[in-house]
């Protein structure tokens, strides 16, 4: 998922590096690949295990960005506004905006499972601050799902294709605990990608056609 903060600034990190150290060096970018069918296959393989135990909820969580990048990346970047709301498919933002992106792997991954749209939503971590981020806040969702008749979740992190600090601190632990102190009956943490067979395949597939 492109955003300014994290995959642009490694890129142009990496290209200035590159430069410095080895410019001889031929190297290539690999687009963000939210919506690519092997990356989609992989979380989907990856979910499908635990729908086998009855949930009311799936949620994905990714990581947040404060609101006002979206509008601030498309005119650094393309010299456009951001439309009200968000993207279309055909909107020439869509190349770089997050939320566009991560709605779209929410849509592919919920038809790939075959849920239905009330099974599964998104969310997102991470915030800081007090600037306003993209919504809905990971930590109010956890706290309200109780009270909306939703006491069994399962959770995982799409935006992270490795646990780190994040997925297992603030998801796997710490989300868990907001959840069970509002009322939630069985909170299940779903493991990023990592090493997983079907990730590494279809990684060597994204890249090959990238």
């Amino acid at each position: 998922h492109y955003a300014m903060s994290s995959y642009e600034t490694a890129v142009e990190h990496c290209r200035a590096e590159i430069g410095r150290l080895c410019p001889d060096i031929p190297f290539r970018v690999i687009p963000p690949f939210y919506a690519h069918e092997a990356y989609i296959r992989a979380l989907s393989e990856r979910i499908r295990p635990y729908l086998q135990t009855p949930f009311d909820k799936l949620i994905l969580s990714y990581h947040g960005i404060p609101q006002n990048h979206l509008d601030r990346t498309t005119r650094q970047t393309l010299g456009l506004h951001h439309p009200d709301g968000c993207c279309t498919a055909d909107d020439p933002t869509a190349s770089v905006c997050y939320l566009y992106q991560t709605r779209q792997t929410t849509t592919l991954l919920r038809q790939s499972l075959g849920l239905r749209e009330d099974q599964i939503e998104e969310a997102f971590q991470s915030r800081f601050g007090h600037t306003e981020w993209l919504q809905p806040y990971l930590a109010d969702r956890l706290a309200a799902l109780p009270s909306e008749g939703a006491g069994r979740v399962l959770i995982t992190s799409p935006s992270f294709v490795c646990d780190c600090l994040e997925t297992i601190e603030e998801v796997a632990e710490h989300g868990k605990r907001i959840f069970m102190q509002a009322g939630g009956l069985s909170y299940t943490y779903i493991p990023c990608l990592n090493e997983d067979g079907v990730w590494i395949e279809s990684l060597r597939t994204i890249l090959q056609e990238s």
